[in-house]
């Protein structure tokens, strides 16, 4: 692996033996946690891609084969990349099993802060409006009483009628 093809790509023996090795270990922790504990949601965060990952990552496949209930798509960028989320989503059979995860903080001079409400506002509604599904705000220490506010008052409100449409985390992985 620290050899890959001048494109980055692996070879495809090693490429094979990656993915299966990493989703046999999916498969066998999915399988440990539906044994112990029915009922749960197995859920992984990434960032998945529509091309092969060197990390053996292949989330759309393990929940299309019901390895995973739930994919966290990890889109911390700014502003989010929503075009790779988009182009990623046809991967999945179910496309409300991928859902975006937005930062709720920004880095400025080398240190993590909390977004400005305003520009965290637009990002998740953007996702809203179009895409009409659950979203994840991450990190939650990063969560600013600004932040609460603006959500409370906007894309968050219970009278707002994108968010109360979206169905319930466990009605989804059904």
């Amino acid at each position: 692996a620290s050899h890959p093809n001048v494109d980055g790509t692996l070879e495809n023996h090693l490429q094979q033996w990656h993915d299966e090795t990493v989703e046999s270990l999916v498969s066998d922790i999915s399988s440990r946690v539906r044994e112990l504990r029915p009922g749960s949601v197995v859920s992984v965060a990434g960032n998945p891609q529509s091309y092969p990952s060197k990390e053996g990552r292949q989330e759309a496949r393990w929940v299309n084969n019901g390895l995973v209930d739930l994919v966290f798509d990890m889109e911390y960028a700014e502003p989010p990349d929503v075009e790779r989320h988009h182009l990623v989503l046809s991967d999945f059979r179910e496309q409300s099993r991928l859902v975006m995860l937005l930062s709720n903080h920004d880095w400025k001079n080398g240190r993590v802060l909390p977004k400005e409400p305003e520009k965290l506002r637009h990002s998740v509604e953007y996702v809203q409006q179009r895409w009409g599904k659950g979203l994840g705000i991450y990190l939650y220490s990063m969560l600013s009483d600004g932040q609460i506010d603006m959500f409370a008052q906007g894309p968050f409100n219970k009278n707002n009628q994108v968010f109360g449409k979206l169905p319930g985390l466990i009605e989804r992985s059904k």
